[in-house]
């Protein structure tokens, strides 16, 4: 099988016409017909970028053999041209944010509900420790479901655009060198916003160590728990939001965890921050409830926000390999 047997073969794999080969590969629709009728070759650099298009190997398209089989496991592909791509990075800002919010919510929503519990502490004149939970728990009730109902609607918008971690994308070069260039003027936000998230992770406990160490009442604690809760929401919500930006530019340009080979089998999910900061947000409030011990409980929430930014830049260094 020739080179130009098997281009012919690939494009049609594709239900592609010349013109759009030609529109992937930035050449003129003559150019694929004189390869395709054998009159001329293509470059070497078109040879690339025909393997990355087709998920093929180089060898393949230039070494003349009998096997008319395509490879059978290639990604089906999709093309963005640069207004979609506009649109995209416009959506996912957006999103990025939104997805963000919703984190910030689920960790904060028990703050009523400890502040009132400070002032109950405090004098129980203020407020009945009924009223304390009655009104905390409804608060935190409703907040959370303010989260849910935003990864919700997040969540059916970000899926028009799932096939940029499952399908090989195809952008014309001087489109990606557009997006390389936003990327790598995002690259400065990108590592405030890290350095950020983890310097509120470091302080956020220390009012309450130095509360614990000058032996402070429990109503103080108590009342400082909101606080930690505040550093370590607005730390995790930085982390996420310059985060899911910073992953846009690769999904569009397919590196790190969205290359053409790992994209079947990479995993990486933003609904990971949901779950797992309802489940600290649920471990603290049942913990704290069962032993009574809020002065102590909101470490649960301290370890959970150096566990995930542990996570985090785990991913990140794998993103980096």
């Amino acid at each position: 099988m020739k080179l130009e047997e098997k281009i012919i073969a690939l494009r049609k794999s594709k239900n592609w016409s010349q013109e759009e080969l030609a529109y992937q590969l930035d050449v003129s629709r003559q150019a694929v017909s004189k390869w395709e009728s054998g009159e001329s070759t293509p470059s070497i650099d078109k040879i690339v970028m025909m393997s990355s298009i087709f998920s093929v190997s180089t060898d393949y398209l230039l070494k003349d053999n009998e096997n008319n089989e395509i490879l059978s496991n290639e990604i089906s592909a999709k093309t963005m041209n640069k207004d979609e791509v506009k649109v995209y990075l416009s959506t996912n800002n957006k999103d990025s944010f939104n997805i963000a919010l919703a984190t910030l919510l689920c960790i904060v929503s028990p703050i009523i509900l400890l502040v009132l519990l400070a002032l109950n502490k405090y004098d129980e004149t203020i407020i009945k420790e009924s009223y304390v939970y009655a009104i905390g728990l409804v608060v935190l009730f409703v907040v959370i479901m303010s989260a849910v109902l935003i990864y919700v609607y997040t969540g059916l918008r970000m899926s028009r655009y799932s096939f940029l971690e499952t399908e090989n994308i195809l952008i014309k070069e001087d489109v990606k060198n557009e997006i390389r260039t936003l990327k790598e003027n995002y690259r400065a936000k990108f590592t405030k916003g890290i350095i950020l998230g983890v310097a509120l992770l470091i302080i956020s406990p220390i009012p309450l160590i130095l509360a614990g160490v000058l032996s402070a009442p429990s109503y103080l604690l108590i009342g400082l728990v909101p606080v930690l809760l505040i550093l370590i929401a607005v730390s995790v919500f930085t982390f996420i939001n310059v985060s899911m930006k910073n992953y846009a530019f690769d999904k569009l340009l397919q590196e790190g965890d969205y290359t053409i080979t790992k994209k079947e089998r990479s995993k990486t999910n933003e609904a990971f921050s949901t779950i797992y900061w309802l489940l600290i947000t649920a471990t603290y409030l049942l913990t704290s409830f069962l032993t009574n011990r809020w002065d102590l409980t909101w470490l649960i929430f301290l370890i959970g926000g150096l566990v995930y930014a542990a996570i985090e830049t785990f991913i990140e260094t794998r993103k980096k390999k």
